[in-house]
């Protein structure tokens, strides 16, 4: 039943992803709309734990825009995560989260950018410790640097959560390196989400597809 309503949600999400692009394209507004797809493998680490590998499939949308010196960006993506290698029902289900970002333009260099999100995780409890959480919303600002080359692309930024549902943040770390071969990316990624009594840690390989 689960599956069947996440397939459904996808599903919706991906229409709704294809039409907003054909209605932003056809109006021949100034916007640069990107849908994408991501697959990949995730370990999460949680309170210096593994618990676990899984398979995601994450679907998503950036719409941008171009000005003199900067680029701004709001982003919608949903994920949701395959059968576990490991049976470990600690590790995420699914989750959302959507965004806007504010980038510097500086071609061939380090290009400075801040962003602030809105995510939402959903998984069973974490019996190892009291206090899981099944559901756990949070708002998180992120700041950093992006460099991009023809055929290459990384990010390093920090990751601060200002608002969550269940614990106070801490400051956090993300950081990821990449190919590119046209619309297609594969790269590897790390990421830290600090809480005053959580924190998880995120690692794996992905490859994405931008239509």
């Amino acid at each position: 039943m689960r599956a069947r309503r996440l397939f459904i949600i996808f599903i919706s999400m991906f229409m709704g992803i294809l039409f907003a692009t054909l209605l932003l394209k056809s109006n021949c507004l100034a916007f640069d709309v990107k849908p994408y797809t991501k697959i990949g493998g995730m370990e999460l680490i949680e309170k210096d734990i593994s618990e676990g590998h899984k398979a995601f499939f994450l679907l998503g949308v950036d719409v941008s825009k171009q000005f003199v010196s900067y680029e701004a960006t709001f982003t919608a993506e949903g994920f949701m995560m395959g059968e576990a290698v490991d049976e470990d029902p600690e590790l995420l289900h699914n989750g959302f989260r959507v965004g806007a970002q504010s980038k510097l333009l500086n071609e061939g260099s380090l290009e400075p950018f801040i962003a602030a999100n809105y995510e939402q995780w959903n998984r069973d409890a974490n019996g190892k410790y009291p206090g899981s959480f099944t559901s756990l919303d949070f708002v998180d600002v992120v700041f950093g640097f992006s460099f991009e080359k023809e055929h290459m692309y990384s990010r390093i930024a920090g990751i601060y959560p200002v608002w969550s549902s269940e614990f106070n943040g801490e400051l956090g770390f993300e950081a990821g390196l990449g190919i590119k071969l046209g619309n297609v990316r594969i790269g590897y990624s790390y990421k830290m989400i600090a809480f005053s009594d959580l924190t998880s840690n995120f690692s794996g390989a992905e490859i994405s597809f931008e239509f």
